[in-house]
């Protein structure tokens, strides 16, 4: 899975892959009801300053793309993710992940209605205002419901990210299948691991939107991706 990055705001420090299996670390390896090979890619990033030297900080990038035809294998790709993570948050010193940001990228071909989607956010928004549940695991906090919002009020501290009043865009779908009709199904998401990064680690997001896959090329409708594009902006308080 590619992970593109800036090379004058981030440095890799190292780079894993592990198959969505029973048999993570075999390559290609299928398991459950998957209908293909599915895996992730993790990048360990240093952030760098406006210098291009190193600062002290890390970040954790990870992409993936579920399987589009095995429920079974959604909600255990979750799980395969959250030992992953999890057994690097036990770690001490580098590489170690506590406190550090922590983000998931992908293409999950599951809403938030299925199961997947539930085990990898602890189930946090399937209870009524979103009440954390108990976790005997670290997992995930999707970045749409975690935007910092601003009242009308608000007026941002000098050299700080104005925030906003809403998310950018029709927020309600994600996928589309090239139908010019809305859709209102919601499958790519961008998570932030829910380790303390958020908030007390100084970390915000400041931004979220969903961007348009139709535009108009002046011989008509023209579509970038059969799915729109998610972004978010994750940026120090």
């Amino acid at each position: 899975m590619p992970i593109f990055f800036r090379n004058s705001r981030l440095a890799p420090i190292a780079t894993r892959h592990f198959w969505l299996s029973e048999t993570p670390n075999v390559p290609g390896s299928v398991s459950w009801d998957a209908g293909q090979t599915r895996m992730v890619t993790l990048v360990h990033f240093r952030l760098l300053t406006s210098a291009h030297s190193a600062s002290s900080d890390d970040i954790w990038v990870l992409n993936t793309h579920w399987d589009d035809r095995g429920v079974e294998s959604r909600t255990e790709a979750a799980k395969v993710i959250l030992r992953e993570v999890n057994a690097l948050l036990k770690k001490d010193g580098s590489p170690g992940m506590r406190g550090k940001a922590v983000v998931l990228l992908g293409d999950l071909n599951s809403p938030s209605r299925e199961e997947g989607y539930g085990t990898l956010t602890g189930h946090t928004y399937s209870t009524p205002n979103f009440s954390p549940t108990s976790k005997s695991q670290t997992t995930f906090l999707d970045s749409r419901h975690s935007l910092a919002l601003a009242h009308h009020s608000h007026s941002a501290p000098r050299g700080a990210t104005p925030l906003l009043t809403n998310a950018f865009g029709d927020v309600d779908g994600t996928f589309t299948g090239f139908n010019p009709q809305p859709q209102h199904e919601i499958i790519d998401f961008i998570f932030v691991l829910d380790n303390g990064a958020l908030g007390l680690g100084g970390w915000t997001i400041s931004r979220f939107g969903v961007v348009p896959n139709q535009f108009e090329d002046g011989r008509g409708r023209m579509y970038i991706s059969d799915h729109k594009l998610v972004v978010a902006a994750l940026e120090r308080a």
